[in-house]
């Protein structure tokens, strides 16, 4: 096995974490700015694959009390490659404007 070969079976999940996503409502709640960069990438190299974790840490998102959160949600809501991702975040970002009383967030 060559060494990208070894990289890349060291990078594959061993298996799923999905019925233990209730941790991530704590970290929504004490997350900052911090988190949407790690959303963000997340979803980049695993919208494929994982995409039930995806739509969770979308949820996480929408949650967060940062600008950075919201702007992810609106991005990916709005030009997302995967559209069970996109509705998720669509979805999350209608939630978030709804709990702050701002209807300029929602996407049409």
């Amino acid at each position: 096995m060559n060494a990208e070969a070894s990289q890349k079976q060291l990078q594959r999940p061993k298996g799923s974490a999905i019925a233990s996503k209730g941790i991530l409502a704590l970290a929504g709640a004490c997350a900052g700015a911090e988190a949407a960069p790690l959303v963000h990438r997340y979803l980049e190299e695993w919208y494929g694959r994982r995409a039930a974790q995806c739509r969770a840490l979308l949820q996480m998102l929408a949650w967060v009390e940062h600008p950075s959160a919201a702007q992810l949600l609106l991005a990916v809501g709005s030009g997302f490659r995967t559209r069970s991702i996109r509705e998720e975040a669509s979805r999350q970002a209608e939630h978030l404007a709804e709990r702050q009383h701002c209807a300029a967030w929602k996407l049409a």
